[in-house]
């Protein structure tokens, strides 16, 4: 059975800076992400190396009335080092079902139904990289949505600091609609053939020449069709 390693209120300010930092990170709701808590660890880490006499002697203080919150701290300390896997996970537990909780206005009215709870636990989730596996028509353009809504009404970034990535220009204008529809903002979403030529652009001075049936959806299929065939005819393709 799993258990909580970690609970703020029994911390005591500035006697930890390892914890302090910690219980921040909760009371503010930031999500802890993989690369940020395995730097925190290493600070943790740090301050509790005092070696095996420095941590008898905290311990017999502590228990002759001396010291008592440096103890338990240091304790706090050797118990996360030794569960870190778990205690991330129960912290960001935690931090999920606050910020679900905080902006369920949010959840509720960001499409004309209410998102699901998982769709929820994806939205909150602010891991390093979050995959969200599912099928057709079952949310993931919503899910994307209120994303974006919450990194704007949470004030974790600006509009110009969120890139969206479509895979096809239907899809993204389809996004950037229903996010200045919902969200009263404009968005540039991107498909990855628009972002690649911008970056492009943005270094070269210019976009590169494309094939003139690069953007054709008629042409396009055309010219794949005869350069198949053509390879078709050809019997080094066939062996």
């Amino acid at each position: 059975m799993s258990r909580s390693f970690f609970s703020p209120i029994s911390i005591v300010s500035g006697v930890s800076p390892a914890l302090d930092e910690l219980a921040g990170q909760e009371q503010n709701n930031r999500f802890l992400r993989s690369r940020w808590f395995d730097k925190w660890c290493a600070r943790a880490k740090a301050e509790t190396s005092i070696g095996l006499f420095a941590a008898v002697t905290l311990a017999i203080k502590s228990l002759l009335g001396f010291e008592k919150d440096r103890w338990v701290s240091y304790r706090t300390l050797r118990g996360i080092l030794a569960n870190r896997a778990d205690c991330r996970d129960q912290i960001n537990e935690r931090i999920v079902r606050q910020i679900v909780a905080d902006h369920a206005s949010l959840f509720e009215t960001v499409e004309s139904n209410p998102l699901t709870p998982r769709q929820r636990e994806a939205v909150a989730s602010d891991e390093d990289a979050t995959l969200v596996i599912a099928g057709a028509g079952t949310g993931k353009t919503s899910t994307i949505l209120a994303k974006i809504g919450l990194l704007l009404k949470a004030g974790q970034c600006a509009p110009n600091e969120i890139l969206a990535i479509s895979f096809t220009r239907k899809s993204a204008d389809e996004l950037a609609e229903r996010v200045s529809k919902k969200l009263g903002i404009q968005l540039n979403i991107h498909t990855f053939h628009k972002l690649g030529l911008d970056i492009i652009a943005s270094t070269e001075g210019g976009k590169p020449r494309l094939a003139p049936f690069a953007d054709d959806p008629v042409a396009k299929p055309q010219h794949m069709k005869r350069l198949i065939d053509k390879l078709c005819t050809e019997q080094s393709f066939k062996h």
